[in-house]
């Protein structure tokens, strides 16, 4: 049987393929998650670390109660305390084998140096959890600029509050249910060091701050009416759930 190649359409779709590339690669997008993607990942076996010693000792002595929240709830969890509530809380991590070399990274954590980093990842996130297109299609070059501007910031009055190790131990991932001690000791697979350094910086300085950055921001090309409205908008609600 004879195959009817149209070679015409196989150019032109070939074409069509190249300019969408050519496009596509010059195009300064930040992707959104797949949300199937997500779905598949999460029904993968996830690792699981058990906590085996920490900076104070023994698992048994336990860890502070702000990095107990941080790993269960995220940075909300942290500036729920108490001892935070007028804060708003980075905090930096780092992981390896060594722990002597963690502990020289976490000491030479610069708040001035680290402390714009860490914001640029949270001011990311707010702009990208409140945009229903692509970040960059969304609010048009505010995005770019305001990402620029956090990055290049100063804040004065960042204070490295905390730092506090822990030693886990990765248990095998075909275990799919509860893990007897016995066994747990015999079928540890390898172990780890994880340090983390907190931020604390005054909620009104830094807000303060964040909003003159988005008042000065001058976006070099025109903007569309959809995408001023979705600037006004961020600009307005930006702190709510920050």
């Amino acid at each position: 049987m004879k195959l009817n190649i149209n070679f015409t359409t196989i150019a032109a779709v070939l074409f069509i393929v190249f300019l969408f590339c050519a496009c596509t690669r010059n195009r300064n997008v930040i992707l959104r998650p797949d949300p199937l993607k997500d779905m598949l990942e999460q029904a993968e076996p996830q690792e699981i670390w058990l906590l085996i010693a920490s900076q104070n000792g023994s698992p048994e002595e336990g860890i502070p109660e702000w990095l107990s929240l941080y790993m269960d709830t995220g940075i909300s969890g942290v500036e729920s305390l108490s001892q935070y509530s007028d804060k708003h809380i980075l905090i930096g991590e780092n992981r390896g084998t060594n722990l002597i070399a963690l502990k020289q990274w976490a000491n030479a954590f610069s708040e001035m140096r680290d402390f714009p980093g860490l914001l640029v990842q949270r001011v990311e996130r707010r702009l990208v959890s409140s945009a229903s297109l692509y970040p960059d299609d969304e609010y048009g070059d505010f995005f770019v600029n305001m990402i620029r501007q956090v990055s290049d910031g100063e804040y004065p009055g960042v204070v490295k509050d905390q730092i506090f190790w822990i030693k886990q131990k990765r248990l095998p991932l075909d275990e799919e249910d509860g893990y007897d001690p016995v066994e747990i000791q015999s079928n540890f697979i390898s172990e780890r060091y994880k340090i983390f350094v907190l931020l604390a910086i005054d909620k009104e300085v830094l807000q303060r701050n964040i909003q003159q950055l988005m008042d000065g921001i001058i976006t070099p090309r025109s903007t569309t009416r959809e995408q001023n409205a979705a600037i006004n908008r961020i600009r307005a609600t930006f702190f709510e759930g920050f």
